[in-house]
């Protein structure tokens, strides 16, 4: 089996109005570095989508200066108010994942990876999608939590990013109306572009949260919501070329992702479980392999595999 695997076709664009945005500033090895963290809200009908994407870029890069300009220059919601910028974030979508100490367990999320950011003067419609070939490795009924078929099937799919890294994507499902059509056209271990809306907002159920019971006296005004909410967080397919016939995945290629995929994750609790380094010098050290804490330990941004500082 070769070394290098083909690199899959990645395409992700998130269209907007900046929300928030948090820069960092670091010298890395003596190389001055800048990260952009951006908060974007979406709208979809009477929903509003927030995405979070992160921009990473040495002073050596061609983006550094335009990420300098983001953080000096674009107006968000918090500080700006209406006058915030609408702005396009076009990257890929891939998958970061860390060890949580908490739980002993690998956490996997999905990764919008930013790389160019645009201020928008048309009037482009809000929209947060990408155009991703992948392979599909399972596909099974979707279950409600009263223990019924909901009519969609839950899809597991991976795709193969730069450098073959390997990337399983999370919370992918396809609707009831599709769900046949797709069963047939895209059987397991098929290779084929697919076109996915990625949701992410808060579902507000109109429903009372029970008021805690006092000993006496009263609550206070300004307590905690009272409706229960819900975070919908999925990737669904709303669409698919005709599955790649003549430059698929062979199912050896396909074998040999899936082997790969499980010995990153083991190498990551193997790392987990080595105990820190004594600190040298002086200082917080800069966060690295083995990351033990509740946040993930890498993030998307604009710059190649090995060029990730820790």
């Amino acid at each position: 089996m070769e070394n290098n695997l083909r690199q899959c076709y990645n395409s992700l664009s998130v269209v907007g109005t900046l929300k928030s945005k948090e820069v960092t500033y670091k010298n890395i090895n003596g190389e001055p570095t800048i990260s952009v963290e951006l908060v974007i809200a979406s709208k979809d009908g009477d929903k509003v989508h927030e995405n979070k994407v992160r921009l990473w870029a040495k002073n050596t890069s061609k983006l550094y200066a335009s990420y300098v300009t983001i953080a000096n220059e674009y107006k968000t919601m918090k500080d700006n108010g209406n006058d915030a910028d609408r702005i396009r974030v076009t990257g890929s979508l891939e998958m970061t994942e860390y060890y949580s100490s908490n739980s002993g367990t690998i956490k996997t999320f999905n990764n919008l990876r930013g790389v160019f950011v645009n201020r928008l003067d048309e009037d482009l419609k809000d929209e947060v999608g990408a155009v991703v070939e992948c392979i599909v490795t399972g596909i099974s009924d979707e279950i409600s939590k009263d223990g019924v078929p909901t009519g969609r099937k839950k899809v597991q799919l991976m795709t193969v990013g730069y450098n073959s890294s390997i990337h399983e994507l999370q919370n992918v499902v396809v609707e009831k109306e599709l769900a046949e059509e797709f069963v047939k056209m895209y059987p397991i271990n098929s290779t084929g572009k697919l076109y996915l809306k990625i949701n992410n907002y808060v579902l507000v159920e109109e429903k009372e949260v029970e008021q805690p019971k006092l000993g006496f006296g009263s609550t206070l005004s300004n307590m905690p919501d009272s409706v229960a909410k819900e975070y919908v967080n999925e990737i669904v397919i709303v669409g698919g070329d005709t599955p790649n016939v003549a430059n698929r995945f062979t199912l050896e290629q396909i074998n040999e992702i899936k082997k790969r995929r499980e010995l990153a994750k083991l190498e990551k609790m193997n790392a987990a479980s080595v105990p820190p380094s004594p600190p040298s010098g002086f200082g917080n050290a800069f966060g690295g392999f083995g990351q033990t804490d509740s946040t993930p330990s890498t993030f998307g941004g604009a710059i190649m595999d090995e060029d990730i500082p820790f």
